[in-house]
C-alpha cells in the first residue's frame, strides 16, 4: 500500500538525527511511498534538494510560533492527503499533538536518545506508537514509566551501504583520519581528547587530519588548528565547517572518528572508524564492538577503557604495520552492518510500522484538556477563553446579523487580495443576512486613520451596487479577547499566504476556513 508520510522535525541542520530523516525518507520513497519533510531552514536543505526529497519550511521552534506551524502542517496534511505523520523531538512533538486536535491522523515518534522529550512529559494520549534508536533508550523510557501501555519499538540508525572494498594503508604514505562530529559545548571534551592525540601522533607518522563539523565551538577549534599547525610548522589539520555532503568527505579518509551515526557511516563506506566519546575511549570499531556500542547508539556509555591518548596512537600504529589484520576486522564490521543497519531494511521496518499503526491505533476525540504539563501559553489563553464563554462572558459587536464572516487584512502587504475578497462576499452574500466583519489588527493601530479611510473607500463603491453589512472591529485584542473575539465568527477568508496562526485558531475553535472561490 502506497503511503504519503509527512516527516516532521524542528530543524535541518548537518546532524545526526537529520541524516537518519533523510536517508530513511529516500529509501521509503525507493519502495513507492511519497515522503514528505516539514522543518525550520537550515544547510541540510540541500541535500533534500539534491535527492529530490519535497521540503516544506516551518518556523523554527519558540512558544510563539506553535500555532503558525500547525497551520503550516494542516495545508500540507489537507494538499498531499498525509497518511501518517513521522515526528521527532522536541517542538515538532507539540506541534503534532496541535495537529492531533484537528485532524484523526495517526502520528508516531522517533526518540533520539535516553532523555526526556514533550512526547513522555504530558502528550502520550497524542503519540500512537514510539520508536527507539537504541536498546539503551527504550530501557531508559521503560525503567522511568514513561510509556506505559504504549506500543513501541526498536529501530535503530540506518545507512546506505555503499562500500567496495575496505580502505585500508596499503604502503608507506600519508594516514588521513577524519574526525566528524557537531562543533558544539557537548562534544568539547572528545574533541579536545582527539586533538590532543593527533599533536602527540604527528612526531611518530605522517598524518593529515580533518575536523568537520559545524557548531558554536567551531572558532574555537579553527583556533586551536591554528596553533598546532603553527607549532608543528606545517598545515597538518584542516578545519571545515561542515558539509552537505557527508560521504563525499568520508571517501577521502582512511579513518574516520566519532560517535554515534558517524561509526556506521564510516563502515558503509569501507572506512575503519574509531569510536571516541567525552569520557571513554572505545577504539577500532570492530564486529564485537560494535555488537556492544550499538546498545547506546555507537557512543562510549558502556566502555570503561578511560580516555589515553597512548590508547590512540597505539590504534593507529596498528593500522599502518597490520593493514590485513585491521581490514579482516573491519570486513567483519562491514557484513555486520549490512544485515542489520542498511536503510533498506530500515525501511521496510518503517513500512511495516506505519501499516500496523494505521490498522490497530486507538482513535479518540482529543481536546486541548488533553494536553497536560508544560502546555504552551497559547493553549493556556485559549483554555481561559472557553472558561469566559462557559460564564457567559462574550466579545460584544454590534452586528445586524447573526451570522458572521471575518477578514483580516494585511493592509502593508501588496499581495493581500482583501479588496476582491471583500467584492466578492458582496455578491455572494447581499440577500443572505450576513455581517463581514474586517478586523484591523493591533500592529496597525499607529496608522489605524489611514487604514480606516482605506476601508471606507472601498465600502463606499461597493454600496453603490449591493446592500452590505459591514463592521470594522479595531478594539486592541490581547490573546484571551482575540479567542473570544473568533468565537463569534461563523467563517474566517483568508486573504494572503500568511495566515496560517489564525487559520489553526480559527478552525480549533469551530469557525470554517474558506477562501473568496469558496462560498460558506
Amino acid at each position: 500500500m502506497k503511503l504519503n508520510i509527512l516527516q516532521l522535525y524542528d530543524y535541518m541542520e548537518l546532524g545526526g538525527a537529520e541524516s537518519h530523516i533523510i536517508t530513511l525518507s529516500k529509501a521509503l520513497m525507493d519502495r513507492g511511498h511519497s515522503v514528505y519533510i516539514a522543518s525550520s531552514f537550515g544547510p541540510a536543505v540541500k541535500i533534500l534538494n539534491r535527492l529530490s526529497i519535497p521540503f516544506y519550511e516551518i518556523n523554527a521552534p519558540k512558544d510563539q510560533v506553535l500555532f503558525e506551524n500547525a497551520g503550516k502542517i494542516l495545508e500540507i496534511i489537507d494538499h498531499h492527503n498525509i497518511d501518517i505523520i513521522h515526528v521527532h523531538p522536541f517542538q515538532s512533538q507539540e506541534v503534532a499533538a496541535l495537529i492531533k486536535l484537528l485532524r484523526d491522523i495517526p502520528v508516531v515518534t522517533t526518540i533520539h536518545g535516553a532523555y526526556l522529550t514533550p512526547s513522555v512529559k504530558g502528550l502520550e494520549e497524542f503519540i500512537d506508537s514510539y520508536i527507539f534508536i537504541s536498546p539503551e533508550s527504550r530501557d531508559f523510557h521503560m525503567a522511568n514509566k514513561l510509556i506505559p501501555n504504549k506500543q513501541f519499538n526498536v529501530v535503530p540508525n540506518c545507512v546506505e551501504i555503499g562500500a567496495a572494498d575496505i580502505s585500508v594503508l596499503e604502503n608507506d604514505g600519508t594516514l588521513r583520519i577524519a574526525y566528524i562530529s557537531r562543533l558544539d559545548d557537548d562534544k568539547l571534551p572528545s574533541l579536545d581528547f582527539f586533538i590532543e592525540c593527533v599533536e602527540q601522533l604527528s612526531s611518530r607518522v605522517d598524518v593529515q587530519i580533518g575536523i568537520i563539523g559545524s557548531g558554536s565551538q567551531y572558532s574555537y577549534i579553527v583556533k586551536r588548528v591554528e596553533q598546532i599547525n603553527d607549532k608543528l610548522s606545517k598545515k597538518m589539520i584542516h578545519a571545515v565547517n561542515g558539509s552537505d555532503n557527508i560521504n563525499k568527505i568520508i571517501k577521502n579518509y582512511e579513518v574516520v572518528v566519532g560517535v554515534g551515526r558517524v561509526i556506521l557511516e564510516a563502515l558503509a563506506l569501507g572506512k575503519i572508524p574509531i569510536c571516541i566519546g567525552n569520557n571513554n575511549y572505545v577504539g577500532i570499531v570492530k564486529e564485537q564492538i560494535l555488537r556492544r556500542i550499538s546498545k547506546v547508539n555507537f557512543t562510549d556509555r558502556n566502555t570503561d577503557t578511560p580516555q589515553l591518548p597512548e590508547l590512540f596512537i597505539e590504534d593507529i600504529m596498528k593500522i599502518i604495520k597490520k593493514p590485513r589484520l585491521i581490514k579482516n576486522d573491519i570486513l567483519q564490521a562491514f557484513h555486520f552492518i549490512k544485515d542489520h543497519y542498511d536503510v533498506k531494511l530500515s525501511a521496510y521496518k518503517h513500512e511495516r510500522l506505519y501499516a500496523e499503526v494505521m490498522a490497530n491505533r486507538r482513535r479518540r476525540s482529543l481536546t486541548i484538556n488533553d494536553l497536560i504539563n508544560n502546555v504552551p501559553a497559547e493553549i493556556d489563553n485559549m483554555r481561559f477563553a472557553l472558561e469566559l464563554r462557559e460564564k457567559g462572558i462574550k466579545y460584544e459587536l454590534d452586528a445586524l446579523h447573526n451570522k458572521k464572516v471575518l477578514l483580516k487584512p494585511d493592509f502593508n502587504n501588496a499581495e493581500d487580495n482583501w479588496i476582491q475578497t471583500l467584492t466578492s462576499l458582496a455578491k455572494e452574500y447581499e440577500n443572505h443576512k450576513t455581517t463581514i466583519v474586517i478586523r484591523i489588527g493591533n500592529e496597525f493601530m499607529g496608522s489605524l486613520e489611514s487604514v480606516i479611510k482605506e476601508i471606507e473607500d472601498v465600502y463606499n463603491l461597493l454600496i453603490e451596487s449591493f446592500d452590505l453589512d459591514i463592521l470594522v472591529d479595531y478594539q486592541y485584542h490581547d490573546e484571551v479577547s482575540e479567542n473570544l473575539f473568533l468565537f463569534e465568527m461563523d467563517c474566517f477568508y483568508t486573504t494572503n499566504n500568511s495566515q496560517y496562526r489564525l487559520i489553526y485558531k480559527c478552525e480549533l475553535l469551530g469557525c470554517r476556513i474558506l477562501t473568496r472561490n469558496q462560498t460558506f
